[in-house]
């Protein structure tokens, strides 16, 4: 399985549409909500991310977050506000994608 954890404060505006863009070839997308103060958590389970909460901010910790909440899978890593680029049968360059 390929898990995309998206690490997310206050990206609301924004989270629904970056989730709905994520390549199919990615079977689960966890938005970590790090504490938002707008409709992040809910934007995204809207858009059809697994959303897991983790009040104590920093992206390093809402990333271990989200590793946590899925085990023996792909993950790639990937800020809220990023989108991935659009390539023939790949979901191309990851930031730092990991097997566990």
């Amino acid at each position: 399985m390929i898990a995309l954890v998206i690490p997310a404060l206050n990206e609301g505006e924004v989270i629904g549409e970056v989730v709905r863009s994520i390549p199919r070839l990615v079977e689960q997308i966890i938005v970590v909500d790090n504490g938002s103060t707008d409709h992040t958590a809910k934007r995204a389970e809207k858009a059809g991310a697994l959303v897991v909460a983790e009040l104590v901010r920093g992206y390093g910790r809402a990333c271990r977050t989200g590793m946590k909440s899925r085990s023996r899978c792909y993950r790639v890593h990937r800020r809220g506000r990023q989108r991935l680029p659009r390539v023939s049968g790949g979901i191309g360059h990851a930031d730092s994608p990991e097997r566990v």
